[in-house]
């Protein structure tokens, strides 16, 4: 790893620490309203989060787990959907497993989720899912109501996507675009589940 981005992720760890300090003092503040204190959870957790993919990149210690699926997924969705002015939902269903590096996972859908809510934009709707299919297969889709996806390949139209395209094939997996009738846009990304 370069020097100056070894350094960068050196700095960039204590500036997250920093941040988690403040947040801890604001979490005590008892003029605080519940609403702005779940607000301020959920950005502990998201800074928490950051801190550890930090770490791994610096260490390189990003070795695969087992991760639920569904747990990770409806983290997502609830920061998001607290932060966009878009309905973003988890469908229901039974939780899944997947043998994964956990911050390559969150980086996946997190890309997914976050492309869908500007698709769909304000107060549109998202729709996220994880299921196991019949042969074994961790099937992960993410539907918006927007205008639906532009003429194209999905690697041109988004940074987020291309991103996405990139580790879903490294995870030796697939990932599809869709349009949703009667509007909207549907990615499906199929990875091989925990056994």
């Amino acid at each position: 790893m370069p020097s100056a981005l070894r350094d960068l992720l050196h700095d960039l760890g204590h500036d997250l620490a920093t941040l988690s300090c403040l947040v801890e003092g604001l979490r005590d503040d008892p003029r605080l309203p519940a609403q702005t204190l779940r607000k301020v959870e959920l950005i502990d957790q998201e800074m928490i989060r950051l801190r550890d993919h930090v770490g791994q990149v610096f260490e390189r210690s990003s070795a695969p787990g087992v991760v639920s699926v569904r747990s990770m997924a409806q983290r997502i969705v609830v920061l998001i959907d607290e932060a966009a002015d878009t309905r973003v939902v988890m469908r229901p269903g039974d939780d899944v497993s997947l043998r994964i590096t956990e911050s390559v996972l969150w980086r996946i859908l997190k890309n997914v989720v976050d492309n869908a809510v500007r698709a769909a934009g304000p107060g549109g709707r998202v729709e996220v899912d994880a299921a196991l299919s019949g042969n074994g297969q961790v099937v992960l889709e993410v539907a918006d109501d927007g205008p639906g996806f532009p003429t194209g390949s999905p690697e041109r139209a988004s940074r987020g996507l291309s991103i996405v395209t990139g580790l879903v094939a490294a995870c030796g997996g697939s990932f599809d675009v869709r349009a949703r009738l009667p509007r909207g846009t549907c990615v499906r990304i199929v990875l091989q589940g925990d056994t």
